[in-house]
C-alpha cells in the first residue's frame, strides 16, 4: 500500500493533528463530573492529560536508508541538463535505471506534510508505505553513480532537516498542551462552584432537568443504582427501619465523604467560606443522586435542617453542618440537630469543617464530649478515618434510639496561621 506525498509542503494536515488533540483533551475534561473535578488536584490532572494526549514525534531514520535498482528502463531526458543530444531527436531518451530509496520512519507521517516555519517550504515529492518514505529516480547512465549519490544525499539532507524541524515545533504543541489543560480544569471548576452556590442560595428544594446530560460515571462514586431508587420503587410498612434505606444511608454517607475529599484537595478555597456555601456543595451533589427529594434548610419540627432527604414523605436522612470551634461546637451541634428532630428519625448525621491542622486530635476531642452525652448509648464500628459512628437515644423518648455518624472535613489553615 503506498500513496503519493509530498513532506514539508503547504498541507494544513499537522493543524488539523493538533486540533484533534485539542479537541480530545477539551472532551475529556468535560465528560469528568463534577466531582472528578472537584476532586481532582489540578496541576496533577493537568500533566496527566498533557502526557496522554501529546503527539508522537514522527521518527525517519535515514542513517538506514537502503539504495535499490529496479531494472533497465529508457530514460526521458529531455531538457535535462548535462545530456548531450542531436537536434534531430525529438525525445531525448537514453538508457539508465530505475533507482530506489527507501527510508525507515515510525509516528504520525501526517505531521511530515506541512511546511515548518524555521526551514519554509521544501517539497519533497515521495510515496509513503506502511513503514518507509520512498523516494524513486529514473537515471540515465551519462550522468554517472557520483552524481546520482549526490541526488540521494540531497533528498536525504532535506528529510532530515524538514523533521528535525517538526520534531521541534510537535515539541512546542505538546507543551502547551499543560497550559491548556489548566486553564479548562480551573474553568470548569470555576463553573461548577458557581453552579453550586446558586442553587444552594435558592433555599429550595431543588429538581434536575431529567433531560440534562447525566455526570460521568467515574471515581469517586462507584457508577450503580442509588438506595434511594429502590426505597421510592417498592415502599415498605416502615420505610425508615427497612434495610434499604439502611443501605441507602450509607450510600449518601459515600456521596458525603466524596464532595469532602474535594474540598479537602483544595482547602485555600474553602477555609474561609460560610458554612451554607460548604452546605451547598453538599446539597447539589446529592441532589444528582436523590433527585426532588433533598432540601437545604427545610423546616422540620422546630428548626431549619441543614441538609433532609425525605423518601415516602418521612425523613431518611438529616444531617447538621458546622465549623469545628471546639467541644462546644459539638454540644451545640447535638442540640440543635435534637432540637429539629424527632423520635422517627433514625439517622442523622453531624459535618464538621476543621480548620485545626491537627485533626486526629479534634477526632479524639469529639470523641470524648459524645461519650459525655446523656443521649450517647454505645460505640458502632466505621471504616472510615475521622470518622465516628455512635448509637444515641432522643431525649424526649429515651427508648427510641438512632445512628448518628459525624464526618470530619479537613480544611487546614496555613502553617504559622491561627485556626479559629
Amino acid at each position: 500500500m503506498k500513496s503519493q506525498e509530498v513532506l514539508f509542503g503547504d498541507s494544513d494536515d499537522r493543524a488539523r493533528v493538533c486540533e484533534n488533540a485539542q479537541r480530545r483533551l477539551s472532551t475529556e475534561i468535560a465528560a469528568a463530573s463534577d466531582e472528578q473535578v472537584l476532586e481532582a488536584e489540578p496541576e496533577t490532572w493537568a500533566d496527566g492529560l498533557a502526557e496522554k494526549h501529546a503527539l508522537e514525534t514522527p521518527t525517519v531514520e535515514t542513517e538506514a536508508h537502503q539504495i535499490e535498482a529496479h531494472g533497465r528502463v529508457q530514460v526521458d531526458c529531455t531538457g535535462a541538463p548535462g545530456i548531450n543530444y542531436s537536434l534531430n531527436e525529438a525525445t531525448v531518451l537514453r538508457d539508465g535505471y530505475r533507482m530506489r530509496v527507501e527510508v525507515p520512519y515510525s509516528g504520525n507521517a501526517d505531521l511530515l506534510r506541512t511546511y515548518s516555519s524555521t526551514v519554509g517550504l521544501i517539497r519533497i515529492p515521495v510515496e509513503v508505505e506502511a513503514d518507509h518514505i520512498v523516494q524513486t529516480w529514473e537515471w540515465p547512465d551519462v550522468l554517472g553513480a557520483d552524481r546520482f549519490q549526490g541526488e540521494v544525499e540531497t533528498f536525504l539532507n532535506d528529510l532530515r532537516r524538514g523533521t528535525d524541524a517538526v520534531d521541534g515545533e510537535v515539541a512546542k504543541f505538546n507543551s502547551s498542551l499543560r497550559d491548556q489543560a489548566l486553564k479548562e480544569i480551573n474553568t470548569r471548576r470555576e463553573q461548577i462552584l458557581a453552579e453550586r452556590k446558586f442553587l444552594g442560595d435558592l433555599k429550595l428544594p431543588i429538581r434536575r432537568d431529567q433531560d440534562a446530560p447525566k455526570e460521568f460515571k467515574a471515581p469517586p462514586i462507584q457508577p450503580r443504582e442509588s438506595p434511594a431508587g429502590k426505597a421510592q420503587a417498592a415502599p415498605p410498612e416502615d420505610p425508615i427501619e427497612a434495610a434499604p434505606l439502611g443501605e441507602f444511608y450509607e450510600h449518601i454517607l459515600e456521596v458525603i465523604r466524596a464532595v469532602g475529599r474535594g474540598l479537602e484537595r483544595s482547602p485555600g478555597s474553602f477555609r474561609d467560606a460560610e458554612e451554607g456555601v460548604l452546605r451547598d456543595h453538599m446539597l447539589v451533589t446529592l441532589n444528582r443522586h436523590c433527585r426532588g427529594v433533598t432540601y437545604a434548610e427545610a423546616f422540620n419540627r422546630e428548626g431549619r435542617t441543614d441538609i433532609l432527604i425525605r423518601v415516602h414523605d418521612k425523613n431518611a436522612f438529616i444531617a447538621e453542618c458546622k465549623w469545628w470551634s471546639g467541644p462546644k461546637a459539638l454540644d451545640d451541634a447535638l442540640d440543635q440537630l435534637f432540637g429539629y428532630t424527632t423520635w422517627q428519625d433514625s439517622r442523622v448525621a453531624l459535618i464538621f469543617y476543621v480548620k485545626a491542622r491537627n485533626i486526629t486530635e479534634i477526632v479524639s476531642s469529639a470523641k470524648e464530649q459524645l461519650e459525655k452525652r446523656d443521649e450517647f448509648v454505645a460505640w458502632e464500628t466505621s471504616t472510615e478515618e475521622r470518622e465516628l459512628r455512635c448509637r444515641v437515644k432522643w431525649p424526649d423518648d429515651p427508648a427510641r434510639e438512632a445512628t448518628l455518624t459525624a464526618v470530619f472535613v479537613h480544611l487546614p489553615e496555613k502553617p504559622g496561621e491561627k485556626a479559629t
